[in-house]
């Protein structure tokens, strides 16, 4: 499970790498929740989703997966 972090806005964050861009360089994605227990479920079915879109491409295309989102 990646690490969460409570926000200033009460929702906690968890930050997931879904891989690498051409270039190498990392991209990930954000997922938010008002509770830790719903922030690991939306985490698990994230990676799950990214899994199987992965599944389908050699690599990420940024903008699939724009960085900061």
């Amino acid at each position: 499970m990646p690490r969460l972090k409570k926000r200033t806005d009460g929702r906690y964050q968890s930050k997931i790498l879904i891989g690498h861009d051409e270039l190498g360089k990392s991209i990930y994605k954000f997922v938010y929740a008002k509770s830790q227990t719903e922030l690991k479920e939306k985490a698990e079915q994230a990676k799950i989703n990214i899994q199987q879109k992965l599944s389908r491409t050699h690599y990420i295309d940024s903008d699939t997966y724009p960085l900061g989102n």
